[in-house]
Protein backbone atom coordinates (compact mmCIF):
# COMPACT_ATOMS: atom_id res chain seq x y z
CA UNK A 1 0.00 0.00 0.00
CA UNK A 2 2.63 2.69 0.80
CA UNK A 3 4.78 1.88 -2.49
CA UNK A 4 1.91 2.58 -4.62
CA UNK A 5 0.82 5.92 -2.55
CA UNK A 6 4.76 6.32 -3.12
CA UNK A 7 4.89 5.86 -7.04
CA UNK A 8 1.51 7.95 -7.42
CA UNK A 9 3.62 11.00 -5.96
CA UNK A 10 6.17 10.65 -7.95
CA UNK A 11 4.13 9.99 -11.26
CA UNK A 12 2.31 13.16 -10.05
CA UNK A 13 5.27 15.27 -9.48
CA UNK A 14 6.84 14.16 -13.13
CA UNK A 15 6.31 16.97 -15.75
CA UNK A 16 5.25 15.64 -18.91
CA UNK A 17 3.66 16.29 -22.00
CA UNK A 18 2.94 12.26 -22.64
CA UNK A 19 -0.74 11.12 -23.16
CA UNK A 20 0.54 7.55 -21.94
CA UNK A 21 1.96 8.89 -18.76
CA UNK A 22 -1.22 11.00 -17.95
CA UNK A 23 -3.27 7.97 -18.26
CA UNK A 24 -1.09 6.19 -15.99
CA UNK A 25 -0.99 9.21 -13.55
CA UNK A 26 -5.18 9.11 -13.62
CA UNK A 27 -5.06 5.25 -13.18
CA UNK A 28 -2.58 5.29 -10.21
CA UNK A 29 -4.55 7.91 -8.33
CA UNK A 30 -7.46 6.32 -8.80
CA UNK A 31 -6.26 2.93 -7.17
CA UNK A 32 -5.05 5.07 -4.54
CA UNK A 33 -7.88 7.07 -3.76
CA UNK A 34 -9.90 3.38 -3.91
CA UNK A 35 -7.39 2.22 -1.47
CA UNK A 36 -7.67 4.97 0.83
CA UNK A 37 -11.72 4.87 0.91
CA UNK A 38 -11.66 0.87 1.20
CA UNK A 39 -9.23 1.64 4.21
CA UNK A 40 -11.82 4.17 5.59
CA UNK A 41 -14.36 1.49 5.18
CA UNK A 42 -12.89 -0.81 7.14
CA UNK A 43 -12.11 1.12 10.41
CA UNK A 44 -14.31 2.04 12.94
CA UNK A 45 -12.09 5.17 14.09
CA UNK A 46 -9.89 6.91 11.67
CA UNK A 47 -7.55 8.33 14.73
CA UNK A 48 -5.96 6.49 17.13
CA UNK A 49 -8.15 6.53 20.38
CA UNK A 50 -7.07 5.96 24.14
CA UNK A 51 -8.42 3.11 25.96
CA UNK A 52 -11.75 3.80 27.45
CA UNK A 53 -13.33 3.66 30.97
CA UNK A 54 -13.79 0.40 31.94
CA UNK A 55 -16.63 0.14 34.77
CA UNK A 56 -18.10 -3.25 36.64
CA UNK A 57 -20.94 -3.83 34.57
CA UNK A 58 -20.29 -7.66 34.60
CA UNK A 59 -20.42 -7.21 38.94
CA UNK A 60 -23.06 -4.84 39.03
CA UNK A 61 -25.36 -7.46 36.93
CA UNK A 62 -24.07 -10.24 38.94
CA UNK A 63 -24.91 -8.78 42.00
CA UNK A 64 -28.46 -7.83 41.37
CA UNK A 65 -28.95 -11.22 39.98
CA UNK A 66 -27.85 -13.15 42.93
CA UNK A 67 -30.93 -15.25 44.82
CA UNK A 68 -29.16 -16.98 47.44
CA UNK A 69 -26.97 -15.96 50.40
CA UNK A 70 -23.00 -15.76 50.02
CA UNK A 71 -21.45 -18.51 51.60
CA UNK A 72 -20.22 -16.58 54.70
CA UNK A 73 -23.94 -15.93 55.31
CA UNK A 74 -24.36 -12.72 53.60
CA UNK A 75 -27.81 -11.66 52.46
CA UNK A 76 -28.12 -10.57 48.58
CA UNK A 77 -27.72 -7.41 47.47
CA UNK A 78 -31.22 -7.07 46.38
CA UNK A 79 -34.18 -8.64 48.26
CA UNK A 80 -37.32 -9.92 46.29
CA UNK A 81 -39.27 -6.65 46.58
CA UNK A 82 -36.11 -4.83 45.90
CA UNK A 83 -35.53 -7.15 42.29
CA UNK A 84 -39.02 -6.14 41.30
CA UNK A 85 -38.60 -2.31 42.36
CA UNK A 86 -35.53 -1.51 40.46
CA UNK A 87 -36.35 -3.55 37.18
CA UNK A 88 -40.34 -3.75 37.52
CA UNK A 89 -40.37 -7.75 37.32
CA UNK A 90 -39.71 -10.32 39.72
CA UNK A 91 -37.44 -12.84 39.40
CA UNK A 92 -39.05 -15.98 38.44
CA UNK A 93 -40.57 -13.88 35.23
CA UNK A 94 -37.11 -12.71 34.69
CA UNK A 95 -35.66 -16.09 34.35
CA UNK A 96 -38.25 -17.39 32.43
CA UNK A 97 -37.88 -14.36 29.53
CA UNK A 98 -34.19 -15.04 29.53
CA UNK A 99 -34.90 -19.04 28.93
CA UNK A 100 -37.29 -17.48 26.13
CA UNK A 101 -34.87 -15.67 24.34
CA UNK A 102 -31.67 -16.82 25.10
CA UNK A 103 -30.63 -18.61 21.75
CA UNK A 104 -32.16 -15.82 19.32
CA UNK A 105 -29.23 -14.81 16.99
CA UNK A 106 -29.25 -11.31 17.94
CA UNK A 107 -27.62 -12.86 20.66
CA UNK A 108 -24.58 -14.93 19.18
CA UNK A 109 -21.30 -13.12 19.17
CA UNK A 110 -20.15 -12.22 15.73
CA UNK A 111 -17.02 -10.55 16.43
CA UNK A 112 -13.76 -11.28 18.60
CA UNK A 113 -15.59 -9.29 21.54
CA UNK A 114 -17.59 -12.27 23.49
CA UNK A 115 -21.26 -10.45 24.41
CA UNK A 116 -22.50 -10.13 27.73
CA UNK A 117 -24.66 -12.90 29.44
CA UNK A 118 -28.11 -12.54 28.18
CA UNK A 119 -29.02 -11.84 32.19
CA UNK A 120 -26.89 -8.68 31.78
CA UNK A 121 -28.64 -7.35 28.96
CA UNK A 122 -31.90 -8.10 29.78
CA UNK A 123 -31.37 -6.18 33.11
CA UNK A 124 -30.13 -3.42 31.17
CA UNK A 125 -33.42 -3.18 28.90
CA UNK A 126 -35.61 -3.64 31.71
CA UNK A 127 -34.25 -1.06 33.87
CA UNK A 128 -34.33 1.31 30.77
CA UNK A 129 -38.21 0.61 30.01
CA UNK A 130 -39.30 0.58 33.51
CA UNK A 131 -37.85 4.17 34.24
CA UNK A 132 -39.93 6.74 34.15
CA UNK A 133 -39.09 10.60 32.51
CA UNK A 134 -35.95 11.80 31.71
CA UNK A 135 -34.84 8.58 33.67
CA UNK A 136 -35.17 6.23 30.74
CA UNK A 137 -31.94 7.59 28.87
CA UNK A 138 -28.51 5.67 27.58
CA UNK A 139 -26.46 8.34 30.06
CA UNK A 140 -28.40 7.19 32.85
CA UNK A 141 -27.89 3.43 31.93
CA UNK A 142 -24.76 3.98 32.41
CA UNK A 143 -23.97 5.49 35.72
CA UNK A 144 -26.29 2.70 37.13
CA UNK A 145 -24.59 -0.31 35.43
CA UNK A 146 -20.65 1.10 34.37
CA UNK A 147 -21.02 0.36 30.95
CA UNK A 148 -20.67 2.52 28.02
CA UNK A 149 -23.71 4.28 26.08
CA UNK A 150 -23.51 2.71 22.94
CA UNK A 151 -23.09 -0.67 24.70
CA UNK A 152 -25.99 0.11 25.81
CA UNK A 153 -27.76 0.67 22.39
CA UNK A 154 -26.45 -2.34 21.68
CA UNK A 155 -28.09 -4.38 24.45
CA UNK A 156 -31.64 -2.63 23.88
CA UNK A 157 -31.79 -3.43 20.61
CA UNK A 158 -30.80 -7.54 20.94
CA UNK A 159 -33.33 -7.78 23.85
CA UNK A 160 -36.13 -5.60 21.56
CA UNK A 161 -35.75 -7.78 18.42
CA UNK A 162 -35.66 -11.10 20.95
CA UNK A 163 -39.34 -10.24 22.25
CA UNK A 164 -40.44 -9.03 18.80
CA UNK A 165 -39.84 -12.96 17.65
CA UNK A 166 -42.01 -13.76 20.31
CA UNK A 167 -45.07 -11.85 18.92
CA UNK A 168 -46.79 -14.70 17.48
CA UNK A 169 -46.35 -17.05 20.69
CA UNK A 170 -47.28 -14.51 23.26
CA UNK A 171 -49.65 -11.70 21.59
CA UNK A 172 -53.22 -12.69 20.62
CA UNK A 173 -56.38 -11.05 21.59
CA UNK A 174 -58.75 -14.15 23.81
CA UNK A 175 -61.65 -15.35 22.18
CA UNK A 176 -64.99 -15.28 23.93
CA UNK A 177 -64.74 -18.01 26.51
CA UNK A 178 -61.51 -16.35 27.33
CA UNK A 179 -62.87 -13.39 27.35
CA UNK A 180 -65.71 -14.40 29.76
CA UNK A 181 -64.02 -16.13 32.36
CA UNK A 182 -60.97 -13.10 32.64
CA UNK A 183 -64.04 -10.84 33.41
CA UNK A 184 -65.10 -12.61 35.63
CA UNK A 185 -62.11 -12.81 37.46
CA UNK A 186 -61.93 -8.90 37.01
CA UNK A 187 -65.36 -8.48 38.61
CA UNK A 188 -64.76 -11.20 41.44
CA UNK A 189 -61.28 -9.66 42.76
CA UNK A 190 -61.34 -5.89 41.66
CA UNK A 191 -65.37 -5.31 41.33
CA UNK A 192 -63.90 -4.03 37.88
CA UNK A 193 -67.14 -4.97 35.51
CA UNK A 194 -66.63 -6.17 31.74
CA UNK A 195 -62.68 -5.67 31.97
CA UNK A 196 -60.78 -8.18 29.98
CA UNK A 197 -56.81 -6.30 30.08
CA UNK A 198 -55.08 -3.88 32.14
CA UNK A 199 -51.70 -2.04 31.85
CA UNK A 200 -49.07 -1.97 34.32
CA UNK A 201 -45.23 -1.52 34.86
CA UNK A 202 -44.57 -4.70 36.85
CA UNK A 203 -44.93 -8.25 36.06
Amino acid sequence: QRRRVEAAFRLVSYDSDDSDTDILVEGVIDNVIELAYNTVLSRRYLLPRKPYRKGLAHNISQRDLQREDNPDGTPPWLTDDEFVQKYRMNRDSFEAIVELIRDHPAFQTRGKKKQAPVEHQVLLFLFYIGTAGSGANFPRCRQVFGIGRGTCNDYRKRVVAALRSLKDMTVSWPDRVERMAIANRFREQYDFINCIAVADGTL
